[in-house]
Parts: structure tokens; sequence; C-alpha cells
């Protein structure tokens, strides 16, 4: 449980991810994006830390530009992570799900 716990921005990959969805950005920094997706794939704890930092940038955030440019930041899991299309499809399905709510309170007065 303490994964759970503190600023999910103090990881590397968490400050890459604050800086990637700062609203103060133009539009999306597609380079920023890719040395996102290349850390998170890179240590055991990169997974989780970057779905922390996303996940924290979309729940409850007011700010509609800094929720796009977190939907934006895209992770290429390995295969080896997923170990499983099962897994994969698992995770895929609760991303899905996640968003799909998230986009409804949005819409929602």
């Amino acid at each position: 449980m303490e994964f759970l716990l503190g600023n999910p921005f103090s990881s590397p990959v968490g400050q890459l991810i604050e800086r990637a969805t700062n609203s103060s950005l133009p539009s999306e920094d597609w380079e920023l994006n890719m040395e996102i997706c290349d850390l998170t794939n890179s240590s055991e704890e990169g997974p989780r830390d970057a779905v922390r930092a996303i996940k924290k940038r979309i729940v409850a955030n007011k700010n509609f530009k800094e929720i796009m440019l977190a939907l934006t930041v895209k992770m290429d899991p390995s295969p080896s992570r997923m170990r499983s299309e099962p897994n994969a499809l698992r995770v895929a399905s609760l991303w899905i799900s996640f968003l799909s709510c998230r986009l409804m309170t949005l819409r929602c007065p």
C-alpha cells in the first residue's frame, strides 16, 4: 500500500508527466511524451508510477486542457510486462471504463 501514498509526481516519470500535462503548454510535446514512454518502460516501477501520475491529472481535475494532455501521453507497454493477451485486454478494459466514467462526469452539470 506504500505506493498509493505520497505525491505521484515525485517519481522521475511522474515529474515528466507533470511537465507534459502542464496547461501552459501551447500543444502536445511529443518529444517529452516519447521520453515518458522510454522511462516508463525502463524500470519495474515505471508503469505503476506513470499510471498514478496520469490518474492524478485526470481525476478531479477541472482543467480540461490538462486532462486532454494527460490522455495524449501514450505509453507503449512492453509485451514482457503484459505477459499475455488477457492481461493486456484487462488493462485496456479498466482504462476504458475509467475514462468513460470520467468523461460522463465532465458532461454532467
